[in-house]
């Protein structure tokens, strides 16, 4: 079972880095388009209407239409199988030896035209109330709603006997005229932290990919193991949260959230 995860996961990655890539790409193209025509009929008479035509396009509502379909395709491609997590946690639980498991995590940054491009485009469209309603729907800011519940995660990693690292990789945004870079990591980032938190990991993040694989490297190289055995255990079926303190000042202390006492 775990290497029927292993291989769904890499073709996953495979696959679903390339397509990310090329829509990323596609984004920004029409992200250009859209600049070069908001600018180019600002120009030209700002009391144009929607019906705007430059280089392969026949109007906004068509830039925007792709930019639309784009974007939800970055969200389908963003997709986590909650199951699939909890199946990893079960299936590596009893497996033998100590366990580390690495999360690598790039965050996400979508293209989107400027705030004072946005508002340009709304005041060219005013005779075109949908449009411009369609236009902010796309590119003002949003937060993205959370993909799963941390807590499921984070109950069921801390009894799954590894230890996971998030690390997570913040390369610098892109400096293109008139595009804004929006980062859209908080639905993936809060529960691969809380993952990892759960099992006694470590989460660094860092523009610099040395920097996260050195850190990798010494969380599984220095650390005490300790083992605990609750007093007047009780099978409950509930889960027990844990906590450890220790009394010398300079570690840093990490450790499973808690047990299911079963």
């Amino acid at each position: 079972m775990l290497r029927q995860l292993h291989e769904i996961i890499r073709r996953d990655i495979l696959i679903g880095t390339s397509e990310y890539r090329s829509t990323i790409e596609e984004m920004k193209g029409v992200t250009k388009t859209l600049i070069k025509a908001i600018t180019m009929d600002s120009t030209i008479d700002n009391t144009v209407s929607s019906a705007w035509i430059y280089a392969d396009w026949n109007s906004v509502n068509d830039q925007l239409t792709r930019y639309s379909m784009f974007r939800e395709k970055l969200e389908t491609l963003g997709g986590i199988d909650v199951q699939n997590l909890l199946n990893f946690a079960k299936a590596i639980k009893f497996k033998d030896g100590q366990k580390h498991v690495f999360l690598f995590y790039q965050r996400e940054l979508i293209p989107r035209i400027e705030p004072s491009m946005a508002n340009l485009l709304y005041s060219l469209n005013q005779a075109e109330p949908a449009t411009v309603l369609d236009a902010m729907q796309l590119f003002e800011s949003q937060t993205n709603p959370l993909l799963f519940s941390p807590d499921v995660l984070k109950k069921a990693y801390s009894e799954s006997s590894i230890t996971i690292h998030f690390l997570f990789f913040t390369p610098p945004r892109e400096s293109v005229p008139g595009i804004y870079f929006e980062e859209r990591s908080d639905d993936v980032f809060a529960p691969f932290m809380e993952m990892a938190k759960a099992t006694g990991g470590t989460t660094q993040s860092s523009a610099n990919p040395e920097f996260l694989f050195r850190k990798a490297s010494e969380a599984v190289e220095t650390y005490y193991l300790l083992y605990y055995a609750p007093k007047n255990y009780k099978p409950d079926a509930k889960y027990h949260e844990l906590k450890v303190k220790v009394k010398k000042p300079g570690f840093t202390i990490t450790h499973r959230a808690g047990y299911f006492a079963n």
